[in-house]
């Protein structure tokens, strides 16, 4: 899925709000299973296998490029 369809998934399974600095994110794509990982868990796999940073401040995570 790609990280728009992916974000959308996360901001309702987790209760978070998510902001995405960079706009060009939203085309990446994502191919993986989400089970009973933790919002910080999916963040940093996300971290690991795209060009992404993340910052979490309360129920809020802003994603940038890296």
């Amino acid at each position: 899925m790609n990280l728009r369809e992916l974000i959308t998934l996360l901001e309702r399974k987790y209760g978070v709000d998510i902001k995405v600095t960079d706009q060009r994110i939203m085309k990446y794509h994502y191919d993986g299973t989400i089970k009973n990982e933790s919002v910080i868990e999916v963040l940093d796999l996300l971290k690991l296998t795209l060009p992404i940073d993340y910052k979490i401040n309360g129920q809020i995570v802003e994603i940038k490029r890296r």
